[in-house]
């Protein structure tokens, strides 16, 4: 394990979220799966925004943008449909880290609790290159928000010298 705040880019990472519990809201569709939220609340205070404590989770549908997706339902999204009891966490991938930004005060998000902390990553094996020009991503990968309440774990596996 590490500190959740002791991130640099380049650093490889195993990270993970235990499943659990939720149900699938809107469906299935050829790209996402939509499920209730287990881990954030809606921040109904929150003046620029309002969210109904569903999220989107990428099917991979061949899709270059599906292939960020580290969270995943159990079980798989074509055996589901809307109602459906499932489970949803990440098992343990290895990823590297392509960006950290810190937010001081936390950044003003939809649900709470709000992050302070945003680290980009990429799964092993992929890079920015391998995104078309029109993606919304832009290659810089998934982004995770270390103790926004979403039970993360991260294991360091390397972290490459500062400078040579």
């Amino acid at each position: 394990m590490m500190d959740e705040l002791d991130f640099r880019v380049g650093d490889v990472l195993s990270v993970a979220c235990p499943f659990t519990d939720t149900r699938v809201e809107q469906g299935v569709t050829w790209d996402h799966v939509s499920v209730r939220w287990p881990w954030w609340e809606i921040d109904s205070s929150n003046e620029f925004g309002q969210w109904n404590g569903i999220v989107a989770l990428g099917v991979d549908s061949g899709v270059p943008e599906a292939e960020f997706e580290l969270f995943r339902t159990d079980p798989l999204p074509e055996q589901l449909k809307a109602g459906d009891v499932c489970r949803v966490g990440v098992p343990p991938t290895v990823v590297h880290v392509t960006a950290v930004d810190h937010h001081d005060p936390p950044l003003e998000t939809v649900w709470l609790p709000h992050p302070a902390q945003t680290v980009t990553v990429l799964r092993r094996g992929l890079s920015y290159r391998e995104f078309p020009d029109g993606s919304h991503l832009h290659g810089s990968g998934y982004t995770i928000h270390p103790g926004d309440g979403i039970p993360f774990t991260f294991e360091r596996l390397m972290r490459p010298y500062a400078t040579l």
